[in-house]
């Protein structure tokens, strides 16, 4: 395999050269997102396949950050998310550069890293019966975010028009 650590403008692929192009932890960081996105899709086959991972800023932990923000080292950190997503943005925006929607996903691990906000702050809430509550029913909770969408990633998977 090949591998190229270079900016991708600074790369000779030809048009059409792949099948598949993932994308974990990119757009966030990008001021113009859409840019790339249309770089890539000269890059796909025709009906080629694009991954793309995000972090949700529809999401509960965002909402618990946005009220604790002296936690955040995650999603809203300030220090390299310029760009931040939903699921209507993303969605939006890939449609917009010529993608085909196939599948949405939301995961993350939005109950577990507010539990562990909440104990590093006050290391006796591990005793408060709704951090016991949550560290037991956590999951279902978590399952539940990602059936609505509401998780603290999204996964998107495209194909070009």
């Amino acid at each position: 395999m090949n591998v190229l650590e270079k900016p991708l403008e600074e790369c000779s692929f030809a048009e059409e050269q792949f099948d598949v192009v993932t994308m974990w932890g990119v757009l966030e960081h990008l001021l113009e997102p859409r840019q790339l996105l249309r770089q890539i899709r000269d890059f796909l086959t025709d009906g080629g396949l694009l991954v793309v991972e995000v972090p949700s800023f529809d999401c509960l932990l965002v909402e618990y950050l946005k009220a604790h923000p002296e936690q955040a080292d995650r999603i809203i950190d300030g220090w390299g998310h310029v760009t931040l997503f939903s699921v209507p943005t993303i969605t939006r925006m890939l449609q917009e550069q010529g993608y085909v929607v196939e599948q949405i996903q939301s995961l993350g691990l939005d109950i577990p890293t507010i539990l562990r906000y909440v104990q590093t702050a006050d290391p006796a809430a591990a005793e408060h019966p709704l951090h016991r509550f949550l560290d037991e029913y956590g999951q279902p909770l978590q399952d539940c975010l990602e059936s609505m969408h509401k998780a603290d990633m999204i996964r998107v998977f495209v194909r070009k028009a």
